[in-house]
């Protein structure tokens, strides 16, 4: 069992790299699909009652978007003559990123992921947030309509900032948090793909991290937090990185959105002012998450959390490594 699980997620790891070293759409769409069925395989692996559930809905949203995606390439190929002229290749695009969108999660496509979310584990959770958006991203990088990415960015700030409010399960609030995330990268994906490379490792990080921890703790909604009353460890671990995936200065998390604002700064200050409005929109159920583990009552607490104390030493290198880097910020911005 463990063998086939490394063997797919090998697959996958490669599906990835394949996409980004070449520059032919066919076969970025076959390492979609590749990427697609190592995906469905690996949620498959895990002890889930909802996983038949997620799989089958995970995988007509991605066949649906994969069929668009391999026709319309099919039809501008066929047809290639009859889209030389400007406004054909601008459609092109235009529909391409559509698709793209639908794979992302991104609004105005973004109904399937919040709920997928919630059905999958923390480890499972972690590679749709991270890894499965790298080749959309590298596909929309080349071959961007940029009145389709704005307007999906704009909605996707609202949705991802407004849609986690009053939220108390961990998946569906970090699955918006995602979403919201989606908007900076897609501004960095269009204007500098460096800084977007640096946003998403920077996220990814992050995401790292807690979603490890939650998985540690076998923690699924805000009340869990309950449990973390007595336990400094975690309340400082916790409490930096959801402020810092949130963006609050002087973590590392701002410095992603800092740089962000920077360069857009002059060229569009209405985005960047909705874009930061929504971010503290978002800020708010991060500190939601938080509050709830620093003083609310502890009547809830469980004897058997104390088992963390044999079992430390990963939390401190996690802990070590979080302010080390959140330092690193704090001493050269």
């Amino acid at each position: 069992m463990m063998l086939n699980k490394m063997l797919f997620f090998t697959l996958f790891i490669f599906a990835i790299m394949y996409a980004i070293s070449t520059n032919s759409l066919i076969n970025c769409w076959m390492s979609m699909e590749v990427n697609l069925i190592c995906f469905i395989y690996i949620i498959h692996m895990n002890n889930n009652i909802m996983k038949s559930e997620i799989s089958m809905k995970y995988f007509l949203i991605n066949s649906i978007s994969s069929m668009n995606f391999l026709f319309l390439y099919l039809y501008y190929n066929i047809n290639w003559n009859t889209w030389e002229n400007l406004i054909s290749i601008k459609l092109f695009y235009f529909i391409m990123n559509m698709i793209l969108l639908m794979k992302l999660g991104m609004a105005p496509f973004h109904f399937w992921f919040p709920s997928i979310s919630e059905g999958l584990s923390w480890l499972n959770m972690l590679i749709l947030s991270t890894l499965q958006k790298i080749i959309p991203m590298m596909i929309i990088f080349f071959n961007v309509s940029f009145l389709m990415m704005l307007f999906s960015l704009l909605l996707s700030s609202f949705v991802g900032s407004w849609g986690g409010l009053n939220q108390t399960s961990l998946r569906k609030i970090l699955a918006y948090s995602s979403i919201n995330h989606m908007s900076w990268m897609t501004i960095n994906l269009i204007y500098n793909f460096q800084i977007w490379k640096l946003y998403f490792i920077l996220y990814s990080f992050h995401n790292l991290i807690i979603m490890y921890l939650l998985h540690y703790l076998n923690f699924n909604n805000i009340y869990n937090y309950f449990f973390m009353k007595n336990n400094n460890y975690l309340k400082i671990i916790f409490f930096l990185n959801f402020l810092s995936l949130g963006g609050l200065p002087p973590f590392l998390g701002f410095m992603m959105k800092w740089i962000t604002i920077k360069m857009i700064l002059f060229k569009m200050n209405m985005l960047i002012f909705i874009l930061i409005m929504n971010s503290l929109i978002s800020l708010y159920y991060y500190v939601q998450i938080t509050y709830s583990s620093m003083f609310l009552n502890s009547y809830f607490i469980m004897n058997n959390l104390f088992y963390l104390k044999n079992k430390s030493s990963m939390i401190n290198i996690i802990i070590t490594s979080t302010i080390s880097l959140n330092l690193i910020f704090i001493i050269f911005y």
